[in-house]
């Protein structure tokens, strides 16, 4: 089988790799854009990881890191989680020990109060930290929701 070099052509203001005629990135800037991007929020979930009011909240983070990985969608989302600081936030610990079956969630607390993360409840906890499970006052139906921007009254 014969290999084909990889050929930089410049056009425009894009450049073009190919591999086999077949176009491998469009813009290199962008691209290069993204993967800076990508090793940033490697950077704050490792971060996150290291705090001790994030520790704090669970047995273990071995399950949350192991879901996580390196999935850019579930970096973000641990991104978001650690701007957001809803851990560090007694009063919303406590609702959501209190409240979180009658959101459809199945997260274990241990005896004190820290939640028994494991690779099956990841998800719910990630939702349930990103506050995007909302239950509606008119229909009573629970959400999932991607904006959580409070809105003035």
């Amino acid at each position: 089988m014969r290999h084909t070099r990889i050929r930089t052509r410049q056009r425009e203001s894009h450049t073009d790799s190919y591999v086999r005629r077949i176009p491998l990135v469009r813009n290199k800037g962008a691209f290069e854009s993204i993967l800076r991007y990508k090793s940033t929020q490697r950077d704050d979930f490792a971060e996150l990881q290291a705090e001790g009011d994030f520790l704090a909240v669970f047995v273990s983070v071995a399950p949350l890191v192991e879901y996580v990985g390196d999935n850019k969608i579930q970096l973000r989302r641990a991104c978001a989680i650690k701007d957001k600081g809803h851990y560090r936030d007694q009063d919303f610990m406590q609702r959501l020990r209190d409240n979180q079956a009658e959101y459809g969630f199945n997260i274990q607390f241990a005896g004190d109060g820290r939640i028994v993360a494991t690779v099956e409840t990841c998800p719910q906890i990630m939702k349930a930290l990103l506050d995007h499970r909302l239950k509606s006052g008119f229909s009573t139906l629970v959400y999932d929701v991607q904006d959580t921007t409070p809105v003035a009254l």
